[in-house]
């Protein structure tokens, strides 16, 4: 081990004394590693960055979701909705497509004597979630409605800075604290939900940066309110903002699935999709998609669809794909550096014709053969590994300030970590350039005797 640290020093004092022959033949190893790397890693960040973007809507790769919904007979009237489950709301605005007010369909909701809604739905989940044991997880309603707020304007001036106007009302859509987490929901202002929230009479909600900024961008420090266009009862408070997903996103207004079933009116959330989002431990997404789904419809009654639908971690399809990329360009990067070492070589062995008096001296000296190659091997080694760490720090900087816009991707790079597999990979094929371009001058080093110094 002495040897070798020995053997690494000397040959690390001989390129710093012979930096100005051998600093030009490093120049196109380290080039060569930097577009190698760079180029390595900007693959791996676009695979990467899609896949997140995929994750905001699907959820993290192991989501299970399973859309519930109720079916509908052949025995609905005109308008498609069952007579069964159509009931008078006081509350319900009036129905001009009926003539009647308060004549809505539910579906899944009926309304119990305090006014708080019976959803089968929620409570099947809930027994699921208590059985399976299951750590990540959300219910999820959608549905629209109108909302008013002293400063809310449907126009607003988008991310991208064109104004934008909203024809249709927010989106909500009814979530368990967990929905953040599958989704990656990135909080911008203020905080998250929790699942003390459902309980708050203030229903607390998290809106995302449209709807934000169509409400004047108020700080949800100071609980900024707004009310249902129509239910002037119901009063929503804002406690945090999270990120788009895209420069287009519409409104959004996620609200605790526990205050919409105690506050909203049936008339404004029944009949609105309704999923059960977890995520399954890895390889069993499928099995356990089904069996969620299965049990769901068991629970339900047989009046209920469950459909079970799962984001797979990456296929082996992709992930053969992904090793045959690297494996052209890693073949084709060694080629480059391989080119940019033979000036190095030609450099070596100059040096060492040059060298023979030295190496002559160290040999009568009592210095083994062994320990010659060893010292000349390392100085050829030593040069393209740290013309390699100079190409990889470079490819991390330029990946680090390169503007994603020209890509469009649909997340910055710097959020995105530089991969270590490009950088190790750039090294390491330097290393292995070196050692091969090594081979040839320390060779000739160990044919010197030391008769050879008399003669220089």
């Amino acid at each position: 081990m002495d040897n070798v640290l020995s053997a690494l020093v000397e040959a690390w004092e001989e390129l710093r004394i012979n930096k100005n022959r051998i600093i030009l033949s490093l120049i196109g190893v380290g080039a060569a590693v930097w577009a190698m790397a760079t180029v390595l890693a900007l693959g791996t960040i676009i695979s990467s960055s899609f896949e997140f973007f995929s994750s905001l809507y699907s959820g993290r790769p192991g989501t299970v979701s399973v859309v519930v919904n109720r079916m509908v007979d052949s025995g609905a009237d005109e308008t498609g909705l069952e007579d069964s489950n159509t009931f008078t709301d006081p509350s319900a605005p009036l129905n001009s497509d009926q003539g009647n007010v308060g004549e809505v369909d539910y579906r899944d909701l009926q309304v119990n004597e305090d006014g708080s809604l019976n959803d089968p739905f929620s409570a099947a989940v809930m027994q699921v979630v208590e059985k399976t044991g299951s750590n990540y997880w959300t219910r999820t309603r959608y549905f629209n409605a109108e909302v008013q707020a002293p400063e809310y304007d449907p126009c607003y001036v988008s991310m991208d800075e064109f104004t934008e106007c909203t024809d249709s009302p927010p989106s909500f859509q009814a979530v368990d604290p967990g929905y953040f987490t599958i989704y990656y929901k990135q909080l911008l202002h203020g905080r998250l939900l929790t699942a003390a929230d459902g309980q708050l009479q203030m229903n607390p909600v998290v809106v995302n940066e449209a709807m934000w900024q169509a409400l004047g961008k108020p700080n949800p420090e100071e609980f900024p309110r707004m009310r249902l266009r129509q239910h002037q009862n119901v009063v929503l408070t804002v406690v945090g903002v999270v990120r788009n997903a895209t420069t287009w996103d519409s409104a959004e207004i996620y609200l605790p699935y526990d205050s919409v079933l105690a506050s909203f009116p049936a008339s404004v959330v029944g009949g609105g999709e309704t999923t059960y989002a977890f995520i399954a431990p890895r390889g069993e997404e499928k099995h356990a998609g089904q069996v969620v789904a299965d049990t769901l419809r068991g629970l339900l009654g047989p009046g209920y669809e469950a459909t079970a639908n799962f984001n797979e971690r990456v296929d082996e399809g992709q992930q053969q794909q992904n090793t045959i990329v690297t494996a052209v360009i890693s073949t084709i990067g060694g080629i480059v550096i391989l080119l940019g070492a033979l000036g190095l070589l030609t450099v070596s062995i100059v040096t060492i014709q040059q060298r023979v008096r030295e190496i002559g001296i160290r040999r009568a000296m009592g210095a083994s053969a062994r320990r010659v190659f060893i010292s000349v091997f390392l100085e050829s080694v030593v040069a393209t590994t740290v013309a390699g760490m100079v190409g990889v720090m470079l490819s991390i900087l330029t990946i680090r300030f390169m503007p994603s816009g020209w890509m469009d991707l649909p997340v910055s790079t710097s959020t995105i970590a530089y991969p270590l597999s490009a950088a190790f990979l750039g090294v390491l094929i330097a290393a292995a350039v070196g050692a091969l371009c090594g081979i040839i001058p320390a060779y000739y080093a160990v044919r010197i005797k030391p008769i050879d110094a008399i003669r220089y």
